[in-house]
């Protein structure tokens, strides 16, 4: 009788090592399917609209070279539509920041934004003086740089979130492994 008692006790202990343990894990998905996901989602659509972004621009300085202006202002109002979007995912990212890394790699983002942005009414205004060859310096010296910092600050971005993602996630996972197997243990028998 005590021996079941005792093994009673145990498989109570075990219980709420597992009831705590999957608790654990449950927050931790949470945070990764809210939290996380969002974010990679957002850095995603960020890179997105940077590549869309290069290949409008080079659009308007080559339309603009062949002085096609119906498509150069075509190119415009596309650039300033994937802008918008563009502006729009960083609005949503900021609030989901909760690390200084990460608040950090915003701010970076941001300011290569308003960088690419600065450069590209720069360019806007060459090309309504016709100065083509200005604008096409701008658009190499200036803007295109401009987005392979924003891709490349997205990309580290990217690495950033799934590396805290991991370190996040692995922690719960360790400390209830144990207790599940424990558990798959005793009900083994």
């Amino acid at each position: 009788m005590a021996s079941f008692g005792a093994m009673l006790l145990i498989l109570a202990i075990l219980g709420l090592g597992a009831v705590v343990a999957i608790s654990s894990l449950k927050t931790s998905m949470e945070y990764a399917v809210n939290m996380a996901g969002k974010r990679t989602l957002l850095a995603n659509q960020i890179s997105t609209e940077i590549a869309d972004i290069v290949g409008i621009e080079r659009g308007i300085v080559l339309r603009s070279i062949l002085q096609q202006t119906a498509t150069v202002d075509k190119h415009k109002q596309e650039f300033r539509d994937a802008t918008a979007r563009m502006r729009q995912a960083l609005q949503q990212l900021q609030p989901l920041l909760d690390s200084g890394s990460a608040r950090h790699g915003y701010n970076v983002l941001n300011g290569q934004f308003a960088a690419l942005n600065a450069a590209h009414e720069e360019m806007l205004q060459a090309l309504d003086r016709q100065q083509f060859d200005l604008v096409q310096k701008i658009s190499e010296d200036k803007v295109m740089p401009a987005a392979a910092e924003i891709g490349s600050g997205s990309a580290s971005f990217l690495a950033q979130e799934t590396q805290e993602m991991a370190q996040r996630l692995a922690a719960p996972c360790a400390s209830a492994w144990p207790c599940l197997e424990s558990c798959a243990a005793l009900t083994a028998f």
